[in-house]
C-alpha cells in the first residue's frame, strides 16, 4: 500500500478508501458541525451562483460567456432538487476535491477531509474523468461501484465542478490555461448530459424525483 502513495488515484483507490473508512457511518453527535457538508450543498451553491453571476460581467469577451447561463441553469436545477431531499444523519468521510491527478496519499490527507456522503467522491471523480476526455457509461459506473444514494449522486453531478473551478482560476489569475480547460468542458457537455439523462430516467422510474422535462426527452 505505502509504496504506491505517489501514484495518481484510480476508482479502485476510492473503493479501497470507502472499504477502509466507510463500512459504518459516523455518528454526528461526535463531530464538529463545521465539518459536516452534506446538508449545506444548497446554501453553498446558492452563494457560489450569486458570486459567479456578479463576476461574469467582467468576462464578456471570453468564449464561455454565451454558455455560462447553461451551466448556471444545471446548478439551479440541483439547488431546487435539494429542497426535496430527505437528509439523514448517516455521514461518511469524504474529500473536498477528488480528481484523476490526485496522488493516493492525498486521499488520506486530513486537510482534504470533509464529512459528507461518500457519493460526493464518486460524483467528483466521475466529472473529472469525463471532462478530461474519458467517456464513462454512467449506469456501468454506478453498478461497478455500488453507488446507493442515486438522488444525491445525480444532484451532485449537476454542479459542473471542472467548469466552475476553472472559472475560479480565471478570476484569480486571468490565465488562458483555464480558458482552454473550460473549452474542453464545453466541448464535452452534450455527451455528459446524455449520461445525466440516462441516470435521471432510471431514478424517475424507480424512485421519487420531480419530473423535469429537459432530462426526460
Amino acid at each position: 500500500m505505502y509504496n504506491d502513495m505517489d501514484n495518481n488515484i484510480t476508482i479502485d483507490d476510492l473503493n479501497e478508501f470507502r472499504f477502509l473508512f466507510n463500512n459504518n457511518y459516523i455518528n454526528s453527535n461526535y463531530i464538529s458541525d463545521s465539518l459536516i457538508i452534506n446538508n449545506k450543498w444548497r446554501k453553498l451553491w446558492m452563494n457560489k451562483i450569486d458570486y459567479y453571476e456578479y463576476e461574469i460581467e467582467n468576462y464578456k469577451s471570453y468564449n464561455f460567456y454565451e454558455v455560462f447561463d447553461y451551466f448556471i441553469g444545471l446548478t439551479e436545477i440541483g439547488i431546487q432538487l435539494l429542497y426535496f431531499c430527505n437528509y439523514n444523519n448517516n455521514f461518511f468521510i469524504s474529500h473536498k476535491r477528488v480528481s484523476m491527478s490526485m496522488k493516493k496519499r492525498d486521499l488520506y490527507n486530513p486537510l482534504n477531509i470533509v464529512i459528507d456522503k461518500y457519493e460526493r467522491d464518486y460524483a467528483e471523480y466521475y466529472k473529472d474523468v469525463f471532462f478530461k476526455g474519458n467517456y464513462i457509461n454512467i449506469m456501468d459506473y454506478i453498478k461497478n461501484n455500488n453507488i446507493e444514494d442515486l438522488y444525491l449522486f445525480f444532484v451532485r453531478l449537476l454542479y459542473i465542478t471542472p467548469f466552475f473551478d476553472s472559472f475560479d482560476e480565471i478570476i484569480r489569475k486571468n490565465s488562458s490555461i483555464y480558458n482552454k480547460k473550460i473549452e474542453r468542458v464545453i466541448n464535452s457537455i452534450d455527451l455528459y448530459v446524455i449520461e445525466l439523462k440516462k441516470l435521471y430516467k432510471y431514478i424517475y422510474m424507480n424512485n421519487n424525483i420531480l419530473y423535469i422535462e429537459y432530462f426526460s426527452i
